[in-house]
């Protein structure tokens, strides 16, 4: 098993809709469903992340730092590669996740939303802009940490 095959899974899920926190993807998908529920079809352990649970209203906005630093091992994020997970800060709205799907140029599947609403899961190129509304901040300028998963250590036959 190798980190192309999470690449391989998540792709199954580009144009399903957004769904903030959801983790079923015949509702939809949050950030973390787009990523770590094919990572958990791979073979991958990622328990915490599957049992993610969306906020109770009036909570601070999710915050991943802590269960990626227990569940995954930080990387430089000039480092980071196909099959890497890079966190980034979006302000007021908390943080984001996305996986690195592809080099030259660096692209990234994840879940969000549009500016009009709805949204879907999608796979950008890491450099180019977050909203046309915006052109010149770039997915690439709020990454603030990168992470590696750990070897699987299950095979696919005993996760299903």
């Amino acid at each position: 098993m190798s980190r192309v095959n999470i690449i391989r899974e998540a792709r199954k899920f580009i144009g399903k809709p957004y769904k903030p926190f959801s983790l079923n993807p015949a509702q939809g998908l949050g950030c973390v469903g787009a990523i770590f529920i094919p990572a958990a079809i791979a073979g991958y352990r990622c328990a915490e992340f599957c049992r993610f649970n969306k906020p109770p209203v009036g909570a601070q906005m999710p915050r991943f730092l802590p269960q990626l630093q227990r569940q995954m091992r930080q990387i430089p994020i000039a480092r980071a590669t196909i099959g890497d997970v890079l966190l980034l800060t979006m302000g007021a709205h908390g943080q984001h996740l996305a996986l690195v799907t592809s080099e030259r140029p660096k692209r990234v599947l994840h879940s969000w939303p549009t500016p009009t609403g709805g949204g879907r899961v999608q796979e950008n190129v890491l450099d180019s802009p977050i909203h046309s509304n915006n052109p010149r901040l770039r997915w690439s300028d709020l990454v603030v940490a990168a992470f590696r998963f750990h070897e699987p250590v299950i095979s696919k036959e005993e996760h299903e």
